[in-house]
């Protein structure tokens, strides 16, 4: 329809009829609700709209009026509708006090329902509209119905044939890649019962005597003899299955869990087809084909290099059908098991994809084939890679979208924008990402580090930009020297090097050390100078929170004088006693777990509950290394390290400490026996409340387990 066309025709204002039932519109009417004692009075309206209809120029035109405008002496229209019959199209003009508003496209329903001035409701019926203009619409638009119901009936007619036809366009070339996809083999549903189908069960009757009873194997379907019993597991004598013997007496309804269990390569004109399948199946008696359930959910197409992944979901919330997936997700299950049959014929099929030289390599039927062709599609080293059993860099790729590749190239190494040199040696070490960005920077300056440097740096994932605390830069085979010799020192992993070293140097900078000197950048024993760095900075807040600790906790620095009995060691570990609280708030600040800032500490040690001593290498003895929360009998209840963790270097000091605990329990005075006693009970009431709460660890390596647990799993008992 044309604007200016539809501005033309004649203008319709209110008749003295519209006028009339406008200023007639609102009644009083009495309603008593069953919870109410009196009836209220409420305010209605007989019409919603008042209508006015004229057939022009071939054209529908509905002038729409409301009796809050025409109370007001408004008699021009707040909107005209225009029909078109032959064109199966509408429009709708707004207009204030006769000046045009603007243009829109909703249907009369709409505009009347929405309308702001006419919030009364209900009400009699929805529009004024004369007998004249009921026929002439009726005429018109060829409906059943006449009037205001005419027009939405036709409105709506025409709103959903314009949705089916654009919705039929969208479904389109869904449907020609649906065409595209071929028929299951028929050993394919087999297939999905015996092997993808997690749960089997021997079906027995329970009143037949132990020695002469016989069951029936879900799995192979052949009558087999019983061994077991009700809800046991074991194996089907015949098909050597792991099966749950079910008795039929005493089970009602028996189904298994529905399982993404299947899965199926085929071809397709030019390409594949990645299906996946989920089973579940529900039994009634023995000797009776149990019910499958079989259904398919995900459909990836690969064709000419494109990847289209399809879900069988609700469309617009109207039916199921096939829709392109909306997100790349790729949640595989683990129990998922590939169709292997006719994996010959589909490698011989397919030329350009890595993808079957990945699942040899995984060397299982779970591999996740939709995640893999996703990153081959986006990465065309992929392909190539995997061709030549560099799995490890596929790995890397597929963790991160913005490899560090040339995607405009066609050769391997000029697409890892190496050489080909340096791709054969990033293939002897079987490198990461990491290692080809360290390979990728020799090449940009120029230079050839040693190839035990590079894979020991791609094991730590430390890149170059790492070392940028350095000043100034030092060379990469020093830096790599000097953390080898760091991790022989410290008996720490070359990331946690890593960390302690970039944390010392940053904190040398702040106290305006000479960090361009190679004493200061590079120091004898990472630790130990980062150890006393915070010891140096920290001094004086620690001593601070000592006081405010003592204040609070007065018997506490009293206490631990007393723990002589505690401390011993040998050549490699020592146990020793803090002298005060300030030793304690220390080890907490230079380990950075909280044993210096949780209250319930000092409170056990001043209740004589639990205390607090220090484990240490004996050559490092003033080095803070593990902390340790013993109770008076020498049970230990915790032992944490920097960070609040217990790492691998720990189990080195295992048995010593059940040499010192020996040691301890001969030392025991009668007054610390019944001490180790009372906090035993106490240990296991806090445990009780502890998991009846259901507190959990809330953040570190341990997030999200229980602190009871945890704690428990952390016990360590005398003997």
């Amino acid at each position: 329809m044309q604007k200016k066309e539809l501005r033309k025709l004649r203008t319709l204002n209110a008749t003295p009829a519209i006028i009339r039932e406008a200023k007639n519109n609102e009644f009083i009417e009495e309603i008593q609700y069953y919870y109410q004692k009196k009836p209220h009075k409420v305010k209605k309206q007989n019409y919603r709209a008042f209508l006015r209809v004229q057939i022009l120029n071939g054209y529908a035109k509905i002038a729409v009026f409301f009796s809050g405008d025409i109370v007001k002496g408004i008699l021009s229209p707040r909107y005209e509708v225009f029909l078109n019959k032959k064109g199966l199209e509408y429009i709708t003009r707004e207009l204030k006090n006769g000046v045009e508003v603007g243009w829109r496209t909703a249907m009369l329903d709409n505009l009347i329902w929405n309308e702001e001035n006419n919030p009364y409701s209900p009400m009699k019926s929805y529009t004024y509209l004369n007998p004249e203009g009921k026929k002439s619409l009726q005429r018109y638009l060829e409906t059943r119905n006449t009037g205001y119901t005419a027009v939405c009936e036709w409105q709506k007619k025409i709103r959903k044939e314009r949705i089916t036809e654009k919705e039929k366009k969208e479904q389109e070339p869904w449907d020609q890649d649906m065409k595209l996809v071929p028929d299951i083999p028929k050993t394919f549903i087999e297939f999905m019962k015996r092997e993808a189908l997690l749960e089997h069960f021997v079906i027995y009757d329970a009143s037949v005597t132990p020695k002469k009873r016989t069951g029936y194997c879900t799995r192979c379907q052949k009558t087999v003899p019983v061994t077991g019993i009700h809800n046991q597991e074991a194996w089907c004598p015949n098909c050597k299955h792991a099966i749950t013997y079910k008795a039929s007496g005493k089970i009602k309804t028996l189904s298994t869990e529905n399982y993404y269990a299947g899965k199926i390569l085929q071809n397709v004109p030019g390409g594949m087809v990645y299906r996946r399948y989920t089973i579940w199946a529900n039994f009634y008696e023995a000797g009776k084909e149990p019910n499958y359930h079989i259904r398919e959910t995900n459909r990836t197409l690969i064709i000419g290099g494109t990847f289209k992944a399809y879900e069988h979901a609700l469309y617009k919330n109207k039916f199921y059908r096939w829709i392109p997936k909306q997100k790349n997700s790729f949640n595989e299950s683990l129990w998922s098991k590939m169709y292997t049959r006719n994996l010959y014929q589909v490698e011989k099929s397919m030329k350009h994809t890595g993808l079957f030289e990945w699942i040899r390599h995984t060397n299982s039927k779970t591999f996740n084939i939709e995640e893999y062709l996703y990153y081959e599609s986006r990465n065309p080293a992929i392909e190539s890679l995997a061709k030549i059993g560099m799995y490890r860099l596929i790995n890397g790729f597929m963790k991160k979208d913005d490899a560090p590749v040339d995607k405009r190239q066609t050769e391997l190494a000029k697409i890892l924008m190496i050489d080909g040199d340096r791709l054969k040696r990033l293939k002897a070490i079987d490198g990461e990402i990491i290692a080809l960005r360290w390979y990728q920077l020799e090449k940009f300056t120029n230079r050839v580090y040693p190839d035990e440097m590079i894979k020991y740096f791609d094991d730590a994932k430390i890149i170059n930009s790492d070392f940028g605390f350095l000043d100034p830069p030092m060379s990469y085979v020093k830096i790599y020297h000097y953390m080898l010799k760091q991790e022989k020192l410290t008996g720490e992993t070359s990331k946690q090097v890593m960390i302690t070293w970039r944390d010392y140097h940053n904190m040398a900078s702040q106290m305006q050390f000479d960090t361009t000197s190679d004493q200061i950048a590079r120091p004898k024993n990472v630790k130990e100078a980062h150890t006393a760095m915070i010891d140096l900075r920290e001094k004086n807040g620690m001593k601070k929170q000592a006081k405010q600790l003592e204040k609070k906790w007065p018997r506490v620095n009293e206490i631990v004088k007393t723990l002589d009995m505690y401390c011993w060691g040998n050549d490699e570990f020592s146990v020793i006693r803090p002298n005060e609280i300030y030793d304690i708030v220390r080890e907490g600040t230079l380990l950075r777990h909280c044993i210096h800032s949780v209250d319930f500490y000092f409170d056990r040690i001043q209740k004589r509950e639990t205390y607090i001593l220090f484990l240490r290498r004996t050559q490092e003895i003033d080095t803070p290394w593990y902390s340790l929360e013993v109770e008076p009998s020498g049970n230990i209840r915790q032992k944490r390290t920097t960070g609040d963790n217990q790492n691998e270097d720990f189990k080195s000091a295992v048995e010593f400490l059940k040499k010192w605990q020996k040691v301890v329990s001969k030392r025991l005075t009668a007054e610390e026996k019944k001490l180790g006693k009372k906090s035993e009970e106490l240990r296991k009431q806090n445990y009780e409340k502890l998991r009846k709460d259901g507190n959990k660890v809330w953040h570190g390596k341990l997030a999200g387990q229980l602190l009871a647990d945890v704690l428990e799993a952390d016990f360590m008992a005398v003997g």
